[in-house]
């Protein structure tokens, strides 16, 4: 080895020329390259759930149109067809 050192994780000994750069758990400092690994992975599962997280968007209630156009969500009120894509809107029952 030629500059051995410890990583500042898991205590391994390691060649600072084989570390790794920290980005989460240790900024700007060198860690072993098993434990760059581990990290880079816990920092994708957290990316990927943040990702779903922000796909995952709850209807607000108050948002709900009964006279929305279902095809298009256009204002209908009162509307036979709807004006924006020109689907019918009235039912057989109506």
């Amino acid at each position: 080895m030629e500059m051995p050192c410890p990583c500042q994780h898991c205590g391994e000994w390691f060649d600072l020329h084989d570390g790794r750069s920290s980005k989460s758990w240790y900024p700007g400092t060198v860690i072993c390259k098993e434990c760059r690994d581990e990290e880079r992975e816990e920092m994708e599962a957290e990316a990927a759930e943040d990702e779903e997280e922000d796909e995952y968007e709850e209807e607000d209630p108050d948002d709900f149109n009964p006279d929305a156009c279902p095809e298009c969500g256009s204002d209908e009120a009162g509307a036979v067809i709807c004006s924006e894509c020109g689907h019918i809107l009235v039912d057989d029952d109506d």
